[in-house]
Formats: C-alpha cells, structure tokens, sequence
C-alpha cells in the first residue's frame, strides 16, 4: 500500500485485532514520503505483526491521542526511511520516530518487541555540529534529529524488548529509546522493563529513561557506537534498576569534524543528574565498560571515556546504589566516578564493590 493504514478500531481482552501479511506473503507499507505516518493507531487491543513499513513523512508508527490508546503489541516490523529535514540546515527534523506516542497521551501497556528500526531518512547533528551543517569546535550544540522509539509522558507499563536499532555513519538517531522530560512522568514513566535490545548511532543517548522512572527496569541492553549509552536526568520517584548492561563505542562527533577516536571527547556511561526534581532510588548493578582495542592509528581503546557522573548542570544526583560494575575507562587519568552528591541533609550516593581503572571523585 501507499496510503497510511488508519486502525481507529479496538479489539478485546480475549480477542486482539491483528493486522499483518496472509500466508506467503508479504505486507509493505511505502508512503513514499507523501503521508505523514505509515500507520496511525486510534483504538486498544491491537497487534501489529511482520509488516515492512517505509517513507514515512514524520512518524512511522504513531499512536494517537485520541481517547486513551491500550494494550497494543508491536512486534517483528521492519521499519526504515521516516523522517523529514529540517528548515535549518541538511539534518533531519526533531521528535520524529520510527515508533513515536503523542505526549501527554496517557497510552498505556505497549509490547514493543523483535522490531528492526533502521535508517531513517536524515541524520542527526552531533554534539560538535551545528544545526546548520557547520563543525562546532566547542561540541556543544545539542543533537536533534530522528529518534528510534520516542515516548513522552505516556502512561507506562511498557515491555520493549529484543529490538535492533541499527543504521550508517550517514543516518544516525538522536536517542534510540526514550522521550524523557525533567519531571514526574518522562519516559517510560512507570512500572516498565527496556532489556535485551541492541542499539546504535546515537549521537545523544541510545537509552534516555528521565522522568519518574518508578518501578523501571533497564538491563541487558548492548549500547554501541554512541555517545551518553545511559541517561538518567533525573529520576524523581523510582525506584529504577540498571543492570548487565554493555557499553561498547562511543563518540561525540564524527571523524570528520573531531579525528581520530584518540581525539574525539568521547562519551560517559551513565549521565545522571538530579535536574529539578531528582532524588529519586536507583540501583546500578554489574554493567559494564567494554574497551575495544585500538583502531589503526590511534593509541587508546575504543569506550567511554567516563563512567558514572553524577553532575548535572542543574543539580547533582544522589540516591545511587552503585555495586560491582566494571568502569574501564579509556585511560588512567580519566575518571571511572564522580560523585558530586555532598552529603549535605544525607543527599549522598553510596558506590562499592566496582572494578574500576580511572579517577574517582567525591567532595566527602
């Protein structure tokens, strides 16, 4: 099909309405960059299954906020090519996803799983590139662009599991998974899990879990080519569980505009940050730092450059149960923690147990 496949249908709790390929066949949804989504969902209790879906206008999956959208389960899709540019330069557009949830839609209980997200239509900017296209010497200028999974202030109990988000040095993500806002909802809100998926090319964070984060759960992902792999600014309820997470490459631009990886800043695995509403538990427990050898021509490793940091322009976290992670930084004199948290009123982190080869900092 070209045209965009409304479901403003909704099934049952015994009988789901499930859209996918006959026997045999395959289903492709191509809307050529002529319709804004390849598929909008209005009702609950829905499935969609094996369908090809590309050229989205702005989202490829959308969920309405029309009424309150439940119970839909989103598995094996191959979803390429959404996305527009951007007014301001050659970059894609902001807020535009390969499965996206209006904000403040109040969806609840989505399955999000064994979904290949791929290459969308434009790039992200990076950290050292301006929106307009030019280098950003100072690497400041904050990525916008395409997002893999974008959900905003929704109403949680979310599964999204065993998804690959992969794409080229041409087309990355934003943030793979995520959508947070600095408050008592963001993404995925509550009551949640985020494992066992394979993200990449993200030139801000692969998983962006910020907001209340209560009862939230984020383990056995393996986080590549990015530059924050974990961002956790803040989290204002919990309490939220990291866990047996891997953190391969990271960058904060590309080649081009930074060098080599001996010269790129690098990125941290773990951004955390009270923001101003933080405070909220969280435990970080036996992820770790994978240090790739060496490219040719560079002298250090390929990871992260800085473990776990706890300091946030807007205030520092504190409630961190930090146990038995391995913090191999890049080099002995880059830092495996920061704990910025002063104790003051018992705002304090509590880390131990970690395997650790870089700087540790804390002001008591």
């Amino acid at each position: 099909s070209s045209e965009t496949l409304v479901i403003d249908r909704s099934g049952s709790p015994g009988g789901y309405l499930l859209y996918t390929a006959a026997p045999g066949k395959q289903a492709v949804i191509d809307v050529d960059n002529a319709r804004d989504f390849n598929i909008e969902v209005k009702g609950s209790h829905v499935i969609l299954r094996g369908l090809t879906l590309r050229g989205a206008r702005k989202d490829a999956i959308r969920l309405a906020k029309t009424g309150t959208v439940t119970d839909v389960v989103i598995e094996d899709n191959d979803i390429s090519g959404w996305g527009q540019r951007d007014a301001s330069g050659p970059f894609g557009a902001p807020f535009q996803a390969a499965i996206r949830v209006d904000s403040n839609s109040g969806v609840s209980r989505l399955i999000i799983q064994r979904n290949r997200i791929h290459h969308p239509r434009f790039d992200s900017n990076s950290w050292c590139e301006r929106r307009s296209g030019e280098a950003d010497p100072s690497c400041s200028t904050h990525p916008d662009g395409p997002h893999g999974i974008l959900l905003t202030d929704s109403g949680g109990h979310h599964v999204i599991r065993y998804n690959t988000l992969e794409s080229d040095d041409a087309h990355y993500f934003t943030d793979g998974i995520g959508g947070g806002t600095f408050g008592y909802e963001g993404f995925p809100t509550r009551d949640s899990d985020v494992y066992g998926n394979y993200i990449e090319r993200c030139w801000d964070n692969p998983i962006e879990a910020e907001g209340g984060n209560r009862n939230v759960r984020i383990w056995g992902n393996y986080l590549d080519r990015s530059y924050s792999p974990i961002a956790i600014t803040p989290v204002s309820l919990g309490p939220l569980y990291i866990w047996r997470n891997v953190v391969d490459r990271t960058r904060k631009g590309p080649p081009e505009v930074t060098g080599n990886s001996d010269q790129d800043p690098r990125g941290r695995f773990l951004k955390a940050g009270e923001g101003s509403r933080g405070g909220g538990r969280v435990y970080v427990y036996h992820n770790t730092i994978y240090q790739r050898p060496p490219s040719d021509g560079s002298q250090k490793s390929l990871g992260a450059s800085t473990g776990i940091i706890t300091t946030a322009s807007d205030g520092n976290a504190y409630n961190m149960i930090v146990r038995n992670n391995i913090l191999h930084v890049v080099d002995a004199d880059e830092t495996s923690i920061q704990d910025d948290a002063d104790g003051t009123n018992g705002r304090r982190n509590d880390f131990d147990h970690d395997l650790f080869n870089g700087r540790l900092y804390s002001p008591l």
